[in-house]
């Protein structure tokens, strides 16, 4: 006679034992979402830490893209007796001093020039290009300057061996003492231009771009914290945090472009000892090189002869 007992039980209302365990496991609707509530818990827990990790990743590939910028500055300083100049002020296509770098073969290629962080180009870039009618490379519309990383401007014009006449007479502009203080003097940096006349963040204080002057504001703090990783003279990259609620908000005693302690805002209309903040290109009208400068080191000369072969997508 046949067993009826698993019928009698399913009749009470019993539920049935499963032969196949692994067939019959599943979740009840609490239990699954207490599963999905655990992981979207770990998801908040871990991103934070995740985003940091990222970030800081980015900047060390900055910094290590600056670093390889200084050697190669220094090999065109120790090869030509100077460094390039910024740029050669050309419109609506700009070429500038890692152009310089790539075309003699003193940087391996121009992704170099490129942070990791940056929009490519940022509002800063966009807005500067805009006045200056400068187009950013691989766009019809949009303007700004080419790569992520600005020069400094007396070193790059040679303002320790230069003294061109102004338009209001001799002026001399010289740099002096460029070796006294190679560690704290900015070389090159993260920038919205080609070029660094000082360490001015008035543009983070509410500022348009220009304030005081169409030189400031070239500095990037593109960094979190608003950071900023700076190629000094002596090789090293050294990282400055703009602080909003300081009186001083960079100290330029210890990081500087031209003497310690200068104003945030040096220009060209300063000076020191007698001497003009050095701002001058060594170039004639034509963008050819005066006196014993280099022409290698010139973007003007390569553009105005037609001579860029390392430069593809410009």
């Amino acid at each position: 006679m046949p067993n009826r007992q698993p019928a009698r039980r399913h009749a009470r209302g019993e539920r049935p034992r499963c032969r196949n365990r692994l067939r019959c496991a599943g979740f009840t609707l609490p239990e699954l979402l207490i599963v999905i509530g655990i992981i979207a818990l770990l998801i908040a827990i871990m991103t934070p830490p995740l985003r940091a990790a990222h970030q800081q990743a980015m900047q060390t590939r900055c910094a290590v893209q600056l670093q390889q910028q200084g050697l190669a500055l220094e090999a065109a300083k120790s090869e030509y007796g100077y460094y390039p100049v910024w740029d050669d002020a050309g419109s609506p296509n700009r070429y500038t001093w890692i152009d310089v770098l790539v075309q003699c073969e003193l940087l391996p290629n121009a992704r170099v020039g490129y942070c990791p962080e940056d929009p490519r180009p940022s509002s800063l870039n966009s807005t500067r290009g805009r006045f200056y009618d400068v187009l950013y490379p691989g766009t019809t519309r949009q303007t700004g300057i080419d790569y992520s990383y600005g020069i400094s401007v007396p070193l790059s014009s040679g303002g320790w061996a230069w003294r061109p006449t102004g338009a209001s007479g001799e002026r001399p502009r010289r740099l002096e003492d460029t070796d006294r203080y190679a560690a704290q003097r900015v070389l090159a940096g993260d920038a919205s231009w080609s070029t660094i006349y000082n360490l001015s963040g008035n543009t983070l204080l509410g500022r348009d771009w220009s304030y005081p002057t169409v030189y400031d504001n070239t500095v990037e703090f593109r960094h979190p914290g608003l950071a900023a990783n700076l190629l000094f003279q002596d090789g090293h990259v050294g990282r400055v945090k703009f602080q909003r609620s300081s009186p001083t908000p960079i100290d330029t005693a210890r990081q500087f472009v031209w003497f310690p302690g200068e104003s945030q805002s040096v220009g060209p209309e300063d000076s020191h000892n007698g001497n003009w903040y050095p701002c001058a290109p060594p170039l004639d009208v034509q963008g050819q090189p005066l006196g014993n400068f280099p022409r290698e080191m010139a973007p003007a000369y390569y553009t105005s002869h037609m001579l860029w072969t390392q430069i593809l997508h410009k």
